[in-house]
């Protein structure tokens, strides 16, 4: 069998010990590995977001840039500009790259 950490970059780099063979083999009983050179891995400061959370009543007016910026949901749009306000959810975000590679999402900034 293998056993692997976490952070090694390739398959090799894992603790192997004797040869396990199954009776039953076959596709449900099946495993596969995919290795990268390198990768990321993010990590959430949870604590810190449950210590900062907190929920605001902002007032429209001040919230111009956020639509601009499609940071506000949909429903904003049918508000009464720019005399109605949006409840938010605030909150501190920390985010840790502990990963061999930089963090490259898959889909553009237009859809996050």
């Amino acid at each position: 069998g293998v056993k692997c950490k976490g952070d090694e970059m390739t398959l090799s780099d894992c603790q192997h010990h004797s040869v396990v063979s199954c009776n039953r083999a076959g596709a449900q009983f099946s495993a596969g590995v995919i290795c990268s050179d390198t990768a990321s891995d993010l990590v959430l400061n949870a604590a810190l977001v449950e210590q900062t959370v907190y929920i605001e009543d902002r007032p429209l007016h001040l919230l111009y840039c956020a639509a601009e910026e499609n940071c506000l949901a949909k429903s904003a749009a049918q508000a009464s500009w720019p005399y109605g306000q949006r409840r938010l959810l605030r909150f501190s975000a920390q985010i840790h790259n502990i990963g061999k590679a930089d963090f490259r999402p898959r889909l553009g900034r237009h859809s996050w």
